[in-house]
């Protein structure tokens, strides 16, 4: 794959894919009155479709290195998410409890009560 190539071998412990329908997206840059935002947003459906088919396809082919989170939740669940995540990784337990009260799966599969 052409992303292994040019890691050179150096790849990151993790990578989070911050997910987010296109039909959100869209209502997101209305909502900041930015319909249009930068030379990518303007593109069509199809572009943007493309691209995010492309990146959970990634999630697909790494699913230990990448995690996919849902981006449609509020910036301070998405953040909240985020850091429960790298916190519990850099802790070395990789169970966490979710920022919205449920549990979340271990890689072992096992399951961190709250």
């Amino acid at each position: 794959m052409v992303c292994e190539t040019v890691m050179a071998g150096y790849m990151p412990d993790k990578v989070f894919l911050l997910d987010i329908g296109i039909g959100e997206m869209r209502e997101r840059l209305n909502i900041r009155g930015n319909a249009q935002g930068d030379r990518y947003d303007g593109m069509g459906l199809e572009f943007h479709n493309k691209i995010r088919n492309g990146y959970l396809n990634f999630c697909d082919y790494y699913p230990d290195l990448m995690e996919k989170i849902g981006a449609e939740k509020s910036r301070e669940n998405v953040a909240i998410e985020l850091i429960c995540k790298i916190v519990s990784m850099v802790d070395g337990d990789h169970a966490y409890a979710s920022p919205t009260g449920g549990h979340d799966e271990t890689k072992e599969g096992t399951k961190n009560a709250d």
